[in-house]
This record gives structure tokens, C-alpha cells and sequence, in this order.
């Protein structure tokens, strides 16, 4: 009896955290959409978002798809594995993220290309100021990294102090 009471418990659990996994992916979606919604259309941005237009386009396919038939379970369960595939694409598609690079670059007088000459800043750390950069959230940035957002502020703390002991204008220039 405790073994079926236990594997109960379990299920359970382990819905709960499907359904706040899911709710995550599908929270992220709606800012990267609002995001993409809200910006102003500065040629960086609308080149920057047009680089992932593709997956942002399959996502909001699938946050449709979601809204309309998330209460089953068996479509849930196939939208979240789509949108854990397309993250997962989104992350690891060096094509992509050495095209918002010379965007970056393009706009931002050779900003990335500097920073990394200056051997100061770790790759993680020049993907957060490329996505800083172009205008992503700290909670897209998250996203596209695969961190969780408290670890974005860290990052920022210690890209700062990084920056700051070069005593040169990156600070602004990244920053704002």
C-alpha cells in the first residue's frame, strides 16, 4: 500500500514539474514575442531578431498549439519535447550567433572583436555582452544561454569589474 501511495506521490511530482518546465518554455516564448513586439526598430534589433525569425516563428506555431491543447496531455507532452528541440537549436547554432556577431560588431565598432583581442572575457561571458548588446532580456539572454537568470546577474557583476579594470569606454558602450 505504501509503495502505490509513493508512485502516486511520484506522478504527481513529477506532473507538477512537466507542467512548471512547460509553463517556463512557454513564458519565455510570449517575452521573446512581446520583446520582438516592443522594440524599437533600430536597424541592430530588426537585424538581430531577423536572425532567428525561423525558430521564433516554429515557437509561436507551437505556443498556439499549447494554448489550444495544453490540457491534454498527450499534446502538451509533444509541444514541450518541440520547444525543448528548438531551444536546443536556438543555443547550439554557431551560424547564427556568428551572424548577430558581425551584426554586433557592424554596429557597435568592432565591440566583440575587441573584447575577445582583449583576452579578458571568457566565451560565456562575450555571448551574454553580444546578446546584451543587441537588445535581449536578461531572461531571453538566460534562454539562449541555457542558465538560469539569477546566474545573468553574476555574469554582468563580473563582466563589469572585468571591463572596469581595463579602464577603457566598453562600460558605456556595452552598458549603456
Amino acid at each position: 500500500f505504501l509503495i502505490v501511495i509513493l508512485c502516486i506521490v511520484y506522478i504527481y511530482r513529477k506532473k507538477i514539474e512537466y507542467r512548471n518546465t512547460t509553463t517556463s518554455y512557454i513564458d519565455i516564448i510570449d517575452e521573446l514575442r512581446r520583446e520582438n513586439s516592443q522594440i524599437e526598430y533600430s536597424n541592430l534589433k530588426i537585424s538581430a531578431y531577423s536572425i532567428y525569425e525561423d525558430y521564433l516563428n516554429e515557437l509561436n506555431k507551437l505556443c498556439g498549439l499549447f494554448y489550444i491543447h495544453g490540457d491534454t496531455s498527450r499534446e502538451a507532452i509533444k509541444v514541450t519535447e518541440s520547444v525543448r528541440i528548438i531551444v536546443d537549436k536556438i543555443r547550439s547554432d554557431e551560424e547564427k550567433i556568428k551572424k548577430l556577431e558581425q551584426i554586433a560588431n557592424i554596429n557597435h565598432n568592432n565591440v566583440i572583436t575587441r573584447l575577445r583581442s582583449e583576452n579578458v572575457l571568457n566565451e560565456k561571458e562575450l555571448k551574454y555582452v553580444l546578446y546584451t548588446i543587441v537588445g535581449f532580456s536578461a531572461r531571453a539572454t538566460s534562454m539562449l544561454m541555457g542558465i538560469d537568470t539569477a546566474a545573468i546577474a553574476r555574469i554582468k557583476y563580473k563582466i563589469k569589474g572585468k571591463i572596469s579594470a581595463l579602464n577603457c569606454e566598453y562600460d558605456q558602450e556595452i552598458f549603456g
